[in-house]
């Protein structure tokens, strides 16, 4: 009977959530429209939510592509990328300090030395802070994880700084066009359009490549 109750206990939480999930009706904010119906309730607040969320998806590890393309989405293409810039840099510097004060110490003491390729980064964010994390941010982008390990490092708040906001801006200008591009079409063939669909796949190739050539820079230090 043990074996047993387990999964059973789990199938009975799943249906529970779905249960309440219905009653709730939540999924009609699923959509682009219903999750802008959403966001308008909170109005003229709009921006400061976005900005929370954008910070809140940067301690939660969400994937910050997504909400960075919904600013476009939401706000177009200049408010967007303002808010989405300004909501993810805040959340970068939180987990940045996050780390620096309460993980840096254990850190350099018991974790560094025995993983060669993390004291060789740390070595070279102690010396190129700047250099080093504008390439990572171009590489990486906002990858959430990269803050807590750069956080623990010897790099200099001020590099810090002046790399999460300059190097993530290409990929955030255009994701947040895309957005906004996709917020405009009516139907799935619209998706196929030039003006939404190279914008689309020029973003996957900078998210995959980007993340190739994050690894391979990494694994290179």
């Amino acid at each position: 009977m043990k074996r047993f109750l387990r999964p059973v206990a789990g199938i009975l939480i799943v249906i529970a959530i779905v249960f309440v999930l219905s009653r709730l009706e939540l999924t009609r904010y699923v959509g682009l429209s219903g999750m802008k119906s959403l966001l308008s309730r909170v109005s003229p607040y709009e921006p400061v939510v976005f900005v929370g969320f954008c910070i809140a998806a940067m301690f939660l590890r969400l994937p910050v592509i997504f909400v960075i393309a919904l600013g476009g989405a939401f706000f177009g293409v200049l408010r967007g990328l303002v808010y989405g810039w300004i909501g993810t840099v805040l959340g970068a510097f939180g987990t940045f300090l996050v780390a620096r004060y309460a993980l840096k110490d254990f850190f350099q003491r018991n974790v560094s030395r025995r993983f060669p390729w993390l004291s060789k980064l740390d070595a070279r964010l102690a010396e190129n802070g700047l250099q080093t994390i504008l390439l990572l941010r171009f590489f990486l982008f906002m990858t959430p994880p990269t803050n807590w390990i750069i956080g623990v490092s010897r790099l200099r708040f001020r590099d810090y700084a002046i790399g999460t906001m300059i190097g993530p801006l290409p990929l955030m200008v255009l994701l947040n066009y895309w957005g906004s591009q996709v917020a405009t079409a009516d139907s799935l063939w619209v998706l196929a359009q030039p003006q939404i669909l190279l914008p689309g796949l020029l973003v996957l190739l900078l998210v995959g490549g980007g993340g190739w050539l994050g690894s391979r820079f990494l694994s290179r230090t």
